[in-house]
């Protein structure tokens, strides 16, 4: 996967550089917030995670070859949540969720005022989600910490659209249907009393494979 995200990115800059009529859209939006949930590959275990209310900055590319092929490029950098409960706490556990996306496809709308590209996409999704708590007695004081790692790969496909209002002056709305190939969770706990460590857990658990829609609007500029 690596190998075929390099590759991508490289094309991009080879057509960048070299086309004659390459048109370039770049900017920054808002990931309009999403959720998804993953569900446990072990019928025997119910553990299934919702990672809700993902939403944050997205950096944003795409250009078009007079031809009609066009690259695209997404870097998402979010907020994240789950509905998953540690013990008998309530506390939801929160975190931060990245997607790296490149891909290449058809531009079939491409003029000075309006472009539509259709794309597919390559590339990875990550959310890291962790709790921390301290609680106190009259003779002790526990500390327990509670990560989870969620790393999947991903294959997808992207509309977007961009209307330039201004000779470089854009807005744009662009939506991801995302599919996250099956991938394991690495949860990791630890427990300490008074300062000493009493129970310390690392363990990895297999997940299906999950569908993300993901939607964003922003700004960018045409040059």
């Amino acid at each position: 996967m690596k190998k075929i995200t390099t590759l991508f990115a490289a094309l991009a800059l080879c057509f960048s550089v070299s086309a004659k009529t390459w048109t370039n859209y770049a900017g920054f939006g808002w990931r309009i917030p999403t959720s998804t949930t993953v569900k446990s590959d072990d019928s025997s275990m119910d553990f299934d995670i919702k990672f809700k209310n993902q939403t944050g900055l997205s950096l944003d590319y795409a250009g078009t070859h007079e031809s009609g092929f066009s690259m695209r490029a997404i870097l998402d950098i979010n907020y994240s949540n789950s509905n998953l409960k540690v013990g008998d706490d309530d506390d939801e556990l929160k975190g931060l969720n990245g997607l790296f996306l490149v891909g290449a496809g058809y531009a079939p709308i491409c003029t000075d005022k309006m472009f539509l590209g259709v794309y597919g996409v390559i590339g990875a999704d990550v959310t890291v989600l962790y709790r921390d708590k301290t609680s106190y007695s009259s003779y002790s004081k526990t500390e327990s910490e509670y990560s989870l790692t969620h790393t999947a790969s991903v294959l997808g496909a992207n509309a977007t659209f961009v209307y330039t209002p201004a000779k470089h002056f854009s807005l744009f709305a662009s939506v991801c249907a995302n599919y996250m190939i099956p991938a394991k969770i690495q949860a990791e706990m630890t427990l300490k009393e008074n300062g000493t460590k009493i129970f310390d857990s690392d363990e990895k658990y297999d997940y299906k494979g999950a569908f993300k829609f993901v939607p964003t609007v922003g700004i960018c500029w045409k040059f």
